[in-house]
């Protein structure tokens, strides 16, 4: 099989790069400068130079392929204006559909998130069929995306819901594992919210489940670890890994953090401004579960690796490579 990949660069895409070639896969990869790709050409992957906006360079990346595996996106971290989120997770996204539906792939798998549902998505698991609630505006970018392949795929489309993601290579949880080794993170009012988190190995089995699975055509399943975690568990699993013991700061009063995020919505609606500090608090303060038993009985999604085992890995990595 013919695989191009989107995103190759990133934290799941170059573990699922690194999957589909153990696998026999010939692998494509798109990278965007200034992205790195000698790692991937000393793996035998075919580069493409080009960015997911420009919709001739998507096409040059697709030509040949019989699988599209379209992990690309921009997060609306930091300084990142919003328009270019916009422009790689819809308009990206319209470019991939239309140039894998000119080209006849086998099919499209998408990396969307579970930030879809909201960050407070209830009590109860979060199914598939779901309304969708994104609460924020990446979220609602990778909601407009899903629309957009639905709209412009002439192909089969498989979507899949991915929700917080640990394991080696994961960059983006290192600040919090500093933050919560220093004591400087606190959890808000009693932590009982639930974050529900995978580990990328996981994650990278059902992204190849909804590739091979022939009755998978067209579904949208959500991809998460095998149990959810209470915030406030989560961090001392966290604490314990990295300091030996489990030993959390005080917490601060939930209030006056609803109010900070009340105005906070209420400036994205109004002007489109995103309050500092906002990321951090969603995530002290998130309750989502995620049902898996869609991808459990349609794709045989089987995920292992508990909580306690995915901190362990993504400490150890990050050690290793001095960041910790």
């Amino acid at each position: 099989m013919k695989a191009l990949v989107t995103g190759a660069t990133g934290f799941i895409g170059s573990h699922l790069v690194d999957r589909l070639l153990a696998d026999g896969e010939e692998v494509t990869a798109l990278v965007r400068p200034p992205a790195d790709p000698r790692e991937l050409s000393r793996k035998n992957v075919r580069v493409v130079t080009g960015d997911i906006r420009v919709e001739s360079e998507v096409e040059q990346a697709v030509r040949g392929a019989e699988i599209v595996y379209h992990l690309a996106r921009a997060k609306a971290h930091g300084v990142r204006p919003m328009s270019e989120v916009r422009a790689v997770n819809i308009d990206g996204t319209s470019n991939v559909a239309r140039a894998a539906s000119r080209s006849g792939v086998s099919r499209i798998v998408y990396a969307s998130s579970a930030a879809v549902y909201g960050s407070r998505a209830g009590p109860r698991a979060v199914a598939e069929d779901t309304s969708l609630r994104p609460d924020s505006p990446y979220a609602r970018s990778k909601a407009a995306s899903e629309e957009t392949l639905r709209r412009n795929a002439r192909v089969p489309v498989v979507i899949a819901r991915i929700t917080a993601v640990m394991g080696p290579r994961g960059k983006s949880w290192l600040p919090i594992f500093r933050s919560i080794s220093a004591c400087r993170l606190r959890l808000i009012g009693s932590g009982t919210g639930h974050h529900h988190p995978a580990d990328v190995s996981d994650i990278v089995d059902g992204l190849v489940l909804c590739g091979k699975v022939p009755h998978a055509a067209d579904g949208v399943y959500n991809l998460a670890g095998p149990q959810p975690v209470a915030i406030g568990n989560m961090m001392k699993i966290i604490a314990s890994e990295l300091n030996g013991e489990a030993e959390l700061p005080r917490s601060v009063p939930a209030a006056p953090i609803e109010v900070y995020l009340w105005v906070s919505r209420l400036a994205d609606r109004a002007a489109g401004l995103k309050l500092p500090r906002v990321d951090g608090v969603l995530f002290l303060t998130s309750d989502r579960v995620l049902d898996l038993a869609r991808a459990t009985a349609e794709l045989g999604y089987s995920p292992s690796i508990n909580v306690r085992e995915m901190v362990a890995r993504t400490a150890q990595w990050g050690r290793s490579e001095g960041l910790l």
